[in-house]
């Protein structure tokens, strides 16, 4: 599904034929499910929108619409509107916000910077920045903890030194008691982890390169020795992804200064009391 979703085009064979087929990937996937984990190359493909219904019968409730009535009845004006915010973007150019999303790019600069000049110009810190949300997700992944704690055991039992999946399987089976290293492996890949080396090769080499709390695990290929060796390294930027604390953007700020149209760096939103509805570059008049 990861791949599905990044790339841009479907090729698969036509069933009961020896023939492929290429498609272009137009879809929107919208899962649905309760308290869903994403895991993973998944967190940083989805955005997560949480439904709170504030009841315990969620399902007793009751609504003045049809959901998909109304947004078939109203589409274009949907359209028009969205199509309007791209542009006022575009039309009161400023700096871009920092960070780009890989493999998305063009969402990014249509979608993700529209919503953050939203932000900051018409309803400010009301829609926040979706990249917190791939952040958040990223940060939640189960996968992530178990492969840090498969990382730090490494760690602990070669240190810095070069170890190939064979030395990981006789390390991991050379205590009577289950060691951290067993218990790290088994937790992020089951059983079939130490099943056989070869199987243990498969689970090491898949998790290379991905930094996880400031560990790394990198590998290269001995031709002379036959072996993949392995060994785990800091990170430079110590703990990957993680830019500080920020509060959220529904949490209460200071009141936000005037801000000039124009301004490479905006430091805050505009002050709607000293605009008029007239002006053209007034944030109302896009509404």
């Amino acid at each position: 599904m990861a791949a599905f979703i990044t790339a841009d085009a479907m090729v698969d064979r036509v069933l009961g034929k020896s023939e492929a087929i290429r498609i272009p990937n137009r879809a929107l996937l919208i899962l649905t499910g309760n308290n869903l984990s994403l895991a993973g190359d998944l967190p940083r493909r989805v955005i997560i929108c949480r439904i709170d219904p504030e009841t315990d019968q969620p399902f007793a409730r009751q609504f003045d619409l049809d959901p998909l009535q109304w947004v078939l009845e109203n589409r274009m004006a949907m359209l028009a509107a969205a199509c309007i915010l791209i542009r006022a973007r575009f039309t009161h150019l400023a700096k871009p916000a920092p960070g780009r999303l890989a493999s998305f790019e063009a969402w990014d600069e249509l979608v993700r910077q529209t919503v953050i000049w939203a932000d900051m110009a018409l309803r400010p810190f009301e829609f926040g920045d979706p990249m917190d949300l791939v952040r958040e997700a990223q940060a939640a992944d189960p996968e992530a903890d178990a492969l840090f704690a498969l990382l730090d055991a490494l760690r602990d039992q070669f240190g810095g030194a070069e170890f190939t999946a064979k030395e990981t399987q006789a390390a991991a089976k050379a205590s009577i008691t289950q060691s951290p290293l067993e218990m790290a492996l088994l937790d992020l890949a089951g059983d079939r982890a130490l099943a056989s080396v070869k199987s243990l090769g498969r689970v090491l080499k898949f998790r290379e390169g991905r930094i996880v709390h400031g560990l790394r695990l990198t590998g290269r290929q001995d031709k002379n020795a036959g072996s993949r060796f392995y060994r785990i390294k800091t990170a430079e930027n110590g703990f990957s992804g993680f830019s500080g604390f920020s509060s959220s953007h529904t949490e209460k700020r200071e009141s936000p200064k005037k801000y000039q149209w124009g301004e490479s760096n905006p430091p805050n939103p505009p002050n709607p009391e000293t605009a008029t509805i007239d002006d053209p570059h007034h944030p109302d008049a896009w509404k």
